[in-house]
């Protein structure tokens, strides 16, 4: 269910954005602000805990403990270091992308996020 809200959300975000830019430059950065405040109380409140309520040894570890004992092996940290290339690359190409439009296809921010 998650993977397929973040396609929707890749699919129709652009094109939201695009018509929210015409009221304002910022105003797809506040909308999708306001949408994030708004779902932070509806998860905390109408998600039900899908982890049963289990107390062993590994779970009275501190959370920090249980984390550097993951991040401490190598293949995790090549995959951790694979995904963090994967998402710099990526950024790069998202952030990028709006300028190729304006100034080889002569696209406006509207334009441009209907292509994207």
């Amino acid at each position: 269910v998650i993977g397929a809200a973040f396609g929707v959300g890749f699919i129709f975000g652009p094109a939201v954005g695009g018509v929210l830019v015409q009221q304002n430059i910022t105003f797809p950065a506040y909308a999708a602000a306001l949408l994030t405040f708004i779902n932070i109380p509806v998860i905390w409140f109408f998600l039900p805990e899908s982890l049963p309520e289990v107390v062993s040894e590994e779970r009275q570890k501190s959370p920090f403990a249980r984390i550097f004992s993951i991040v401490v092996k190598p293949s995790f940290l090549r995959i951790l270091l694979l995904r963090l290339g994967y998402l710099i690359i990526f950024s790069m190409f998202e952030a990028q992308f709006g300028f190729f439009n304006h100034q080889v296809l002569n696209l406006t921010a509207k334009q441009s996020n209907y292509l994207l």
